[in-house]
């Protein structure tokens, strides 16, 4: 059911959460066109004041000055971490730069001068250089989205709570016969809906446009859904059609949901929200349906998926969630297939994980304090051919904080690693052919007593 009544800065439903980190991936250029309009829309709303004689004139310049005060503290806080996290992609570049002098490496020191030195005027990156230039850029670009992105989207709610409380107020000053204020606030409304919609996909679109990041080879395409949302009533039923694209909105996940056999397609809308009423929140999606979510928040809950399922996740936040195979439903490989591009996970991720229940595919992805459990393989997998399979593939994903153990770090290559540790399994693992992966590490415990014989792992410091 949708959650209303949130009230924060003095405008209800404006909620600017502390935690506004929203995954996402999109590309810089794209969220900088986004950001252009609403901030000019952001400023401009304090260019002409609302207020007029009478005490509804002046509750419409109380509003305006609320939401002008509540954009400019949304625009600090973003702009402080862009700061923070500007000055530390600065320092690595010096570190570099001092690195390459004592390497007498002077054409590489020369370019990640030039990039630094760019950086520093104009705030921009260029796409030459050293390899070691183009991993700490990776590593800067992969930090930045999270807070460009949560900007964009705390803008967006809270535009919107400020136009509903203009349209509200522009009726009350209709029916007291104060027409001219009633016409000002009217005009600011339009003003409001329109930067919204310029920064809003239409309802019929299937969300943003795919980011242009390459994904390795074997990942599944994300399927296509062009449907139109649905009521807002459908939420609580357990009786959805075969297609479902849900409105925007807040929901939340109380007890155990499960979706009706009927459903085929479920398209989650961007800026949407899902959260757990409690600690034993569920839902599972049923037999056989494909879920599709871009820019969503995932927040508290465990999101299951029976059999033949496949989920995916574009530029969405995992917060304390956990995902995996659910349902009565069994056979066959990868019994329910995830796929995450672009996406924010943190505190948890899956609680048993089963080689052949849980199918995985993730690429630049940011991984924050998970807990990995060991993968438990059937019988008849075999680890180095369950590591070779492309529903057990994870790619140029970091990792922060977390703790591995060797059968999960099989299945894990070109990723980097900060503060990690990684372990032995519960039960050694015998490799029956060689495979090799490539981590970039820094601040790690390496606790593993004895890799498997034919499991090689070449380390390397991250830049």
């Amino acid at each position: 059911m949708k959650e209303e009544g949130l009230r924060r800065s003095g405008i209800e439903g404006g909620d600017v959460e502390e935690d506004a980190n929203l995954p996402v991936g999109v590309t810089r250029g794209r969220l900088r066109r986004v950001f252009t309009g609403l901030l000019l829309c952001l400023l401009s709303a304090g260019g002409t004041s609302l207020a007029a004689d009478g005490e509804l004139g002046q509750k419409g310049e109380d509003l305006r000055q609320k939401y002008q005060s509540a954009s400019s503290e949304i625009h600090a806080k973003f702009e402080k971490d862009r700061s923070d996290l500007g000055g530390k992609f600065v320092g690595a570049l010096q570190k570099l730069e001092a690195e390459l002098q004592q390497k007498g490496e002077l054409d590489a020191l020369i370019e990640v001068r030039r990039e630094r030195e760019l950086f520093a005027g104009s705030g921009t990156l260029s796409s030459d250089g050293p390899p070691e230039l183009a991993r700490i850029r990776t590593v800067y670009e992969t930090s930045r989205v999270p807070i460009d992105t949560g900007e964009r989207a705390a803008v967006l709610r809270l535009m919107e709570a400020y136009l509903r409380q203009l349209e509200a107020l522009q009726t009350e000053l209709t029916h007291a016969g104060e027409i001219e204020t009633a016409i000002a606030i009217k005009s600011e409304g339009e003003r409001i809906q329109r930067g919204i919609e310029e920064a809003t996909p239409p309802a019929s679109a299937p969300g943003p446009a795919p980011i242009t990041t390459d994904v390795p080879a074997g990942f599944a395409a994300i399927p296509s859904m062009t449907h139109a949302p649905t009521g807002d009533d459908i939420f609580p039923s357990n009786h959805w059609p075969a297609q479902v694209a849900l409105p925007p909105g807040n929901y939340k996940i109380e007890r155990t949901r499960q979706i009706g056999e009927q459903l085929r397609e479920l398209l989650l809308p961007p800026g949407s929200a899902f959260r757990g009423a409690d600690d034993r929140a569920r839902w599972l999606i049923g037999k056989g349906a494909v879920l599709v979510a871009r820019e969503a928040k995932f927040d508290g809950f465990t999101l299951l998926g029976d059999l033949s399922t496949r989920l995916f996740f574009e530029q969405c936040e995992f917060k304390d969630m956990n995902v995996g195979k659910g349902g009565g439903w069994f056979g066959g490989r990868f019994m329910s297939r995830w796929q995450f591009r672009d996406c924010r996970i943190a505190g948890s991720f899956i609680e048993k994980w089963n080689s052949k229940h849980f199918g995985l595919q993730m690429v630049n992805c940011h991984v924050e304090r998970v807990e990995f459990p060991s993968i438990e393989y059937e019988k008849d997998d075999e680890p180095s051919e369950v590591a070779g399979q492309d529903w057990a593939m994870v790619r140029n994903t970091h990792f922060r904080k977390c703790v591995i153990p060797v059968s999960v770090l099989s299945l894990l290559d070109d990723c980097t690693f900060e503060e990690c540790r990684f372990i032995d399994d519960p039960v050694p693992l015998v490799f029956a052919s060689k495979i090799t992966r490539t981590l970039h590490l820094a601040d790690c415990r390496w606790d593993i007593k004895a890799l498997p014989a034919e499991f090689v792992v070449e380390r390397k410091e991250m830049r």
